[in-house]
């Protein structure tokens, strides 16, 4: 994971920790399955506090901005397999066809960017 500091020499930035694909702010106060949220469009999760001092996901009710975390949006390889339909008296009919499968998530490809705690 590719983690940014917002300004590069703060000192006060939120807790956080990574276990397989998922990632847990304070000791565990939130935690999400990056996994699990990667879609084939980009996603952008919110990190914020709210007036009470705990962590949300989202910005509704929140008091400061303290992460966001970057999913990119899920990528495909082209791999060639049978075709179920392949009909050999059919000249039109192909053997073989394309289909795209999702490449699997990675963490590597994730970017954390944590916010000074003002």
């Amino acid at each position: 994971m590719n983690v940014i500091k917002r300004p590069e020499n703060g000192k006060n930035f939120v807790e956080y920790s990574t276990k397989g694909t998922k990632i847990s702010f304070s000791d565990g106060e939130i935690t999400a399955d990056l996994q699990k949220k990667e879609r084939d469009d980009d996603v952008k999760i919110d990190v914020c506090m709210d007036n009470t001092g705990g962590l949300i996901f989202g910005t509704s009710g929140a008091r400061i901005y303290v992460a966001q975390i970057f999913i990119p949006a899920r990528r495909y390889t082209d791999v060639e397999v049978d075709n179920p339909d392949y009909n050999p008296e059919d000249e039109t009919s192909q053997k073989k066809i394309i289909e795209q499968q999702p490449i699997p998530f990675s963490m590597d490809n994730v970017e954390l960017t944590l916010f000074e705690e003002v």
